[in-house]
């Protein structure tokens, strides 16, 4: 289905990417994603210019796959479905989810 070929395509994508370029795609995808306390996490449109010179390579390989959006109004991951179906994001999302919380208790507890 979807979510299948946008996972297999992200990732080739992915493993076409440099390490350095790989670096900027992890960034890139945490701008692109709002993760709520333990709700999940759903697409976020960001204005291009807030995601930097550096992702503009990266962000037009993924937006020439049609994984991402880039339009006036924003860039955003064009499927939902890519938030659960590629594993690499997922695990950057639970990494990221669990830093998250690890800084809401500290800054709670301050």
């Amino acid at each position: 289905g979807i979510e299948g070929a946008v996972a297999a395509t992200a990732e080739e994508v992915y493993l076409g990417l440099d390490e350095e370029e790989r670096l900027v795609a992890r960034r890139l995808f945490g701008r692109l994603v709002h993760i709520a306390d333990d709700t999940g996490v759903t697409r976020r449109r960001v204005a291009e210019r807030e995601l930097g010179d550096e992702a503009r390579d990266v962000l037009d390989l993924f937006v020439g796959q049609r994984l991402v959006t880039a339009r006036a109004d924003g860039v955003e991951i064009a499927h939902e479905a890519l938030l659960f179906a590629w594993p690499r994001l997922r695990a950057w999302l639970d990494a990221d989810r669990a830093g998250l919380r690890t800084h809401r208790r500290l800054t709670a507890g301050a």
